[in-house]
């Protein structure tokens, strides 16, 4: 594997674990007790540059759902913020992050330094 596919990869592994961590924390905040399905469902799966999020599809739901929210009720923005924002960050990070310094520091890698 050379050191563009493991930046590739590297990327998208820390890009999913950090979604998942952050989104664990929103959906504990907006559901308390009621969320183990939903947190127990979810998955990020990296192989290579492809990326997979799985999730309960209501969880879609239960963010639409938000729009229509009482005055004072709990913010409960638990999948677009964190799917678009990370697609964004992985985005960014892809078009800007390749760097030569990164690139010797996976070439040092690959040969075991």
């Amino acid at each position: 594997m050379g050191a563009l596919d493991r930046f590739v990869t590297d990327t998208l592994q820390k890009a999913g674990e950090r979604m998942l961590r952050h989104q664990t924390w929103a959906i504990e905040d907006a559901y308390r007790e009621r969320s183990g399905e939903l947190l127990h469902s979810r998955s990020v799966t990296v192989t290579g540059s492809d990326f997979r999020f799985t999730h309960p599809i209501y969880e879609r739901f239960l963010d639409l759902k938000t729009k229509r929210r009482k005055k004072g009720a709990a913010d409960r923005r638990i999948h677009n913020r964190f799917v678009y924002g990370t697609w964004l960050g992985i985005t960014e990070r892809l078009m800007y992050g390749f760097t030569k310094e990164i690139e010797e520091k996976f070439k040092e890698m690959d040969e075991g330094g």
